[in-house]
């Protein structure tokens, strides 16, 4: 079983989902009901509700599981050693 630090920040997770599978923001918004200025609220959050976010795994074909590992992607960059000069 996977783990996740406590830290991962969900909006930033679904935004990479979003580019790395090219859904549209305002397809999801659509299919959870709400209008694209309030999807992209939900994006900037860092836990947003438990229900928004089953919403869009389901909207967008993906586990739970699938949605937080884009958050290695933009995690990366803060993971990685100091380089020496």
């Amino acid at each position: 079983m996977m783990t996740y630090p406590s830290e991962t920040h969900v909006g930033k997770c679904i935004k990479m989902a979003h580019a790395a599978t090219d859904i549209p923001k305002a397809a999801v918004a659509k299919d959870l009901g709400i209008w694209p200025q309030q999807y992209s609220k939900v994006l900037k959050q860092k836990d947003p509700k438990v229900h928004l976010v089953m919403g869009i795994c389901n909207s967008m074909k993906l586990s739970l599981e699938e949605l937080v590992s884009y958050g290695d992607i933009h995690d990366s960059d803060r993971r990685e050693e100091p380089q020496e000069l």
